[in-house]
């Protein structure tokens, strides 16, 4: 179903099997390459139960997007087939020097019907804004978010990037997914001082 970032960083994986074809039991596997080679992370054996939910602590989602599927194993141990695969959101930023941040990601994969939109979270200071940044359309992957009317902060600004699925799910969900959070800051362009020196190099206090 999805494989969502949470604020720790790790990664929740949720997925759905039809509990009436028994099999032996479903195998979650993890990838920074769409071709591999996976990594085992979970076993289920089969018990008649359809829904399961797996957390990934052992991921650096700061840094890497990350493949998630499942193996279904059949009754001699083989990988009989594959679910579809969940792609991550790993969000990257850079402060500029025109007082912008500049935000980049990969698309979301996983859903069959796509994405409707992204909604961009920002915090500024440590205060979430309470409103979604921007929103803003799939395959587009950056945002310049101008701060020129953010002069009384201190410049530390953190994001995070949630994308929403499209309507028509065949199995009935509109799931929602976040990125990674990035922090950075912009430095000072104005410098006040409160003392001079009158045999320095600024003779004159202004």
């Amino acid at each position: 179903r999805y494989a969502t970032v949470n604020n720790d960083e790790d990664v929740e994986i949720s997925w759905e099997v039809d509990a009436s074809v028994q099999v032996d039991g479903y195998e979650l596997q993890r990838s920074t390459d769409f071709a591999g080679p996976w990594t085992a992370l979970d076993y289920q054996l089969f018990n008649g139960t359809s829904a399961f939910t797996y957390i990934d602590n052992g991921v650096d989602a700061d840094r890497y997007s990350y493949f998630y599927q499942l193996a279904v194993i059949d009754s001699c141990g083989n990988e009989a087939m594959y679910s579809n695969m969940a792609r991550t959101i790993l969000l990257d930023a850079e402060p500029y020097d025109n007082l912008t941040n500049q935000l980049f990601w990969n698309d979301y994969e996983g859903w069959s019907t796509g994405i409707a939109q992204y909604w961009i979270a920002r915090t500024t200071d440590g205060v979430a804004d309470p409103f979604p940044l921007m929103t803003i359309g799939p395959y587009i992957g950056w945002y310049d978010d101008d701060l020129t009317n953010l002069i009384y902060t201190q410049g530390n600004f953190s994001y995070r990037l949630m994308a929403i699925e499209n309507v028509g799910n065949p199995f009935g969900y509109t799931d929602t997914v976040w990125s990674n959070k990035v922090s950075l800051q912009q430095i000072p362009r104005l410098f006040i001082p409160n003392a001079f020196a009158p045999s320095g190099v600024n003779q004159v206090f202004i």
